[in-house]
Formats: C-alpha cells, structure tokens, sequence
C-alpha cells in the first residue's frame, strides 16, 4: 500500500526504471527509460499537480511523453490521476507509490490497467543511486519477488 505520508518534495526528481512488467519496456526497443516529476500549480480544486515526463531512448534518439499527474485519493490510499498532454490529452492512468526504498533511493510504481495499457509494476532507483551495490541488490530482490524484468 502507498505510504500515506509519501514526502512529494522528496519524490519530485527523476527515477531510472530498473526492472518492469510492462511490454513497452521489457521488449528491449525502447532503453533508458527515466520517470522526472516536478511540481506544478495546484488543480482547480486545490489538488496537488506534477509534471510527468518519461523519457527513454530508441535507435538513439531520446523520445518523450508528457503528463499532468493529479494527487487523489484512491481505495487504497493517494494515488495520481496521470493525463497525457498534446495528442495525449485523451488518455488517462492511474498509479502509485507502493513501497519506498531505504532514503528514498528505490521505489516501486504500479500503474492500474488503462484503455490502451495493462496493469504493471516498475521498480526505480535515483540516477545518483544506480552506482550503489546496496541500493541495487535491494532493487533486484523486489523486482524478483514481484515477478519483474531486469532492465537496467
């Protein structure tokens, strides 16, 4: 379950997907993929807002996808509202914080099931924090009881 007391300051910043049950990221086309939030001015109902840019390479080119992540409270706790932006605007999912790492250094995000993509998990880790045995191994042994690819 979310950690209820999730510091979003803390969260904000870019995470490295290091392992995943989603397609789009074990196939190995798409590598290097980066989740970076950061805030932005709240909704109009006053509900917390961050930018979500995923970043990742194919062929060696960066490609991106953008969104607006709204904070909401869902049957399991706060979870965010992701809405695509520009050509994505019609799309929407539905994630969550479901554990943090020692110091914030590894997380795991799992996305609800959406119009066009299934359920998954990914388990990430800070940039700053990939070059850390420790933080690593804690990441690797989630990701094997989660059932998901190492991709890193």
């Amino acid at each position: 379950m979310t950690d209820p007391t999730l510091d979003l300051d803390a969260f904000c910043g870019t995470w490295r997907i290091v392992s995943s049950t989603f397609p789009m990221w074990t196939r190995g086309s798409r590598t290097g993929p980066r989740f970076t939030y950061a805030w932005l001015s709240p909704a109009a109902d006053g509900a917390p807002r961050l930018a979500d840019n995923v970043t990742y390479e194919v062929r060696g080119r960066t490609r991106s996808i953008k969104g607006v992540d709204t904070l909401r409270t869902g049957a399991t706790g706060p979870e965010f509202r992701w809405r695509g932006s520009g050509l994505l605007a019609p799309l929407t999912s539905i994630w969550r914080v479901a554990e943090l790492g020692a110091y914030d250094t590894w997380a795991v995000i799992v996305f609800s099931r959406s119009l066009l993509t299934p359920a998954e998990v990914d388990v990430v880790v800070r940039p700053k924090a990939i070059a850390d045995p420790e933080v690593l191994d804690a990441a690797r042994e989630r990701s094997r009881t989660l059932g998901a690819r190492w991709i890193l």
